[in-house]
């Protein structure tokens, strides 16, 4: 997916960021419009009561399942 991303959309439009729970949680200081995070349920958690209190929409693939 992160080598098809850019050859879709430009970058003000989708951003894709990959790394562990301590990157997860320095994006979750930005103000984004939606969040879309596949992961694990753990940083998952996180993700989710963060983009609540910001009221930001987000999109959860926890487990690696799907």
């Amino acid at each position: 997916m992160a080598d098809l991303i850019p050859v879709y959309f430009s970058p003000e439009e989708v951003t894709i960021v990959q790394g562990d729970g301590a990157v997860a949680g320095s994006l979750l200081e930005l103000p984004w419009v939606m969040i879309f995070f596949t992961g694990s349920t753990g940083v998952g958690t996180i993700v989710h009561l963060a983009a609540a209190i910001h009221q930001i929409t987000t999109i959860l693939e926890l487990g690696g399942k799907n």
